[in-house]
């Protein structure tokens, strides 16, 4: 049988593990891990089907989120939060409307932080 392989890597939760005390925190701490795990891979699926696989925005896309969940604490997560932006990403999924354009110019706002926020500077031609 194939071994099945892990295309996006768990996020880190230093503050679900560090309050793993007795076995009922330690329970409780592994349900949120899952659904903090569950929500990352979710809003990375969505987002990529948004963004239409493109590969400019899905670098900076799957950067920012890893880096939202690496340096976010357990406390911050909230389901509901969660279940409305995956309900933002498929309508901008869906059709290419408002929802679309926000993330399509927010993906390139973001790429241009990271690249220095310098763009080609065309010359004019006399």
């Amino acid at each position: 049988m194939m071994e099945r392989r892990r295309l996006l890597p768990a996020p880190r939760f230093s503050d679900v593990q560090s309050r793993q005390g007795n076995a009922a925190a330690s329970h409780s701490a592994t349900m949120a891990s899952e659904a903090v795990i569950h929500a990352y891979r979710h809003l990375y699926r969505h987002s990529l089907r948004a963004v239409q696989f493109s590969k400019p925005a899905r670098y900076t896309l799957r950067d920012r989120l890893r880096l939202a969940f690496r340096k976010g604490s357990a406390a911050d997560f909230e389901p509901k939060k969660i279940e409305n932006t995956l309900e933002f990403l498929q309508y901008a999924t869906r059709e290419n409307g408002l929802e679309h354009k926000i993330v399509k110019n927010l993906l390139f706002v973001w790429w241009m932080q990271e690249k220095g926020g310098r763009a080609k500077i065309k010359k004019k031609i006399p």
